[in-house]
């Protein structure tokens, strides 16, 4: 890697996120892997939509109508139900965008776990299994819900932030969380090296750049809402490109 400095690291990081989603949807044989945990993402997806707006929803617009029709309100109780249902519209949205890569992770865990010692044994020459038994398998799964996990516990304080400086926590997000996300998607090669999340980092010590500039064009895409479901399969992909071609 020579004395490539923080800003090159950055960059090269960020083409490796790029990388990963173009490199994903070119090679056929690794969509299996990412089919499955989708679609019990979807299926969770649809229930909870069903149930919150068909179901819930329903119940308290009918709730809040009555309420202010009995206080003699009736122009209030016409336009109430219309305006619960946007709120509760835009508040699923925000729920769904933060929550459902991290679902889709943690569904996909075992299946991205196969898609990358695929990926390593045909690009890298890798063995298919790497030998790290069944405690040592477990303890990676166990690590990376946790690591998710406290990054979608990350969100609340950024979101508390977000009413007094919108711009400044979306910028500390992009860094912060982004560096998170890009943990997680290197975490498979990593586990195949026998590594934790935490011996990830250490072997990035001194290029950390790669890793934020990889973490910040994820967490930028990954804002668009629904679109995690098909970003997230490259990315794991890209953060296995920059693990074998970066700290070798």
């Amino acid at each position: 890697m020579g004395t490539r400095g923080v800003v090159d690291d950055f960059i090269s990081g960020s083409g490796y996120a790029l990388k990963g989603i173009r490199v994903f949807y070119r090679t056929s044989v690794l969509w299996k892997y990412a089919l499955m945990p989708m679609l019990c993402v979807i299926a969770i997806n649809g229930i909870c939509s069903f149930l919150l707006f068909r179901v819930f929803l329903p119940v308290w617009q009918a709730a809040l109508r009555d309420y202010f029709l009995s206080r003699g309100w009736e122009t209030l109780a016409e336009y109430i139900g219309t305006g619960l249902w946007w709120v509760t519209l835009l508040f699923y949205i925000f729920i769904v965008n933060v929550c459902l890569g991290i679902m889709y992770e943690v569904v996909g865990a075992l299946f991205f776990e196969r898609m990358v010692r695929y990926y390593e044994y045909w690009q890298y020459g890798h063995a298919r299994n790497p030998g790290l038994g069944f405690r040592r398998e477990f303890v990676n799964i166990i690590d990376s819900i946790v690591y998710s996990s406290c990054t979608l516990l990350l969100y609340v304080p950024f979101f508390l932030i977000s009413f007094f400086l919108p711009f400044l926590s979306l910028v500390l997000q992009a860094f912060f969380i982004g560096y998170r996300y890009a943990v997680s998607y290197c975490g498979e090669s990593g586990f195949n090296r026998g590594w934790s999340l935490r011996g990830l980092q250490a072997n990035f010590a001194g290029h950390r750049g790669l890793l934020y500039g990889f973490g910040v064009v994820s967490f930028i895409l990954l804002l668009l809402p629904f679109f995690s479901l098909f970003f997230i399969p490259g990315f794991v992909i890209g953060g296995t490109m920059m693990v074998n071609e970066e700290r070798q």
